[in-house]
């Protein structure tokens, strides 16, 4: 007899089977196409095509990546399991739309085929093995700091056992307690120890890693000159670098019904001066006072 039990763990099976697939196909993908330098792949596109394919597949996992960790973001991962199962379900969703957002971006790439460099025998040698030393830091790296969460067991297996999500907490041992982001500095190994790279790889991931490098650096100044705390600062980032998707995808404002007073607040401007700029020089006061100066800042600690 089909129990509702073992309905359970069939659904709880089969996502997490599809999700490590997904993931086993994007990191062998991965792996293959930065160590050949980007010059395989089912990309066939020339010229300005390619161009805008390949920009559309940069720009797809980020945004996507980001838009998955909002409130519709998530409510569209519902709608891509079984109403009863979810919202337990949805990290492992969320692995399995990343895996398949990697495979499309390294299997679709269209390659430019222009050598910035090509280490020969024996060197090369040397650098398969950094890059595979780099994999291998990597791997540790995000098992320290929660395999589950990063490969998307954490849903299907809360399912299976019939028990509530318990979100892993951020690491302190390990790679993490002597740098704070191991996992960012293991790719940008990984990125840089192939033997070979081509244009369109080196500025791709050029770009990654000044992105990544100035956002730190953002952090760390707000940190360490402004004395903010850094979970603040960590959050404050996110909430601008998501806005910054939401502008990108023209989704920072939803004005369902039209409302003209709604949009000129949002989009309005008084001699040439935005609204939002206008509102805020009115309410800065307002806050500064009562963080600085009165008892009730004691309230928001």
């Amino acid at each position: 007899m089909w129990t509702k039990n073992a309905r359970i763990k069939t659904w709880a099976v089969c996502y997490g089977a599809f999700c490590h697939l997904t993931f086993l196909v994007a990191g062998l993908s991965m792996f293959f196409t930065i160590l050949t330098g980007f010059i395989y792949s089912f990309g066939s596109l020339e010229g300005l095509g390619a161009l805008i394919a390949n920009i559309f597949l940069l720009l797809q996992f980020p945004i996507g990546h980001s838009f998955f960790l909002t409130n519709k973001g998530m409510k569209f991962l519902d709608l891509l399991a079984p109403k009863d199962y979810a919202k337990t379900l949805r990290t492992t969703i969320y692995a399995t739309l990343a895996s398949l957002q990697l495979i499309a971006l390294f299997i679709f790439w269209s390659p430019s085929n222009m050598v910035v460099w090509n280490v020969d025998y024996p060197l090369n040698l040397f650098m398969v093995m950094l890059n595979l030393l780099s994999w291998t830091l990597l791997t540790i790296s995000s098992i320290q700091a929660g395999y589950q969460l990063q490969t998307g067991s954490l849903g299907w297996v809360s399912l299976y056992k019939n028990e509530r999500l318990r979100y892993p907490c951020m690491p302190e041992t390990g790679l993490f307690s002597l740098i704070r982001q191991p996992i960012y500095f293991a790719f940008c190994l990984v990125l840089w120890s192939s033997p070979m790279m081509t244009l369109d790889l080196f500025l791709g991931f050029s770009a990654v890693f000044l992105f990544c490098f100035l956002i730190g650096l953002i952090n760390g100044l707000v940190r360490t000159m402004l004395n903010v705390n850094s979970l603040i600062a960590t959050l404050a980032m996110m909430l601008i670098l998501q806005g910054s998707v939401y502008i990108y995808s023209m989704a920072a404002i939803y004005n369902t019904h039209l409302l003209p007073l709604f949009t000129f607040i949002g989009q309005g401007f008084v001699f040439k001066i935005p609204m939002p700029v206008i509102i805020m020089l009115f309410i800065l006061p307002f806050f500064i006072f009562l963080f600085w100066q009165s008892y009730f800042r004691f309230f928001f600690c």
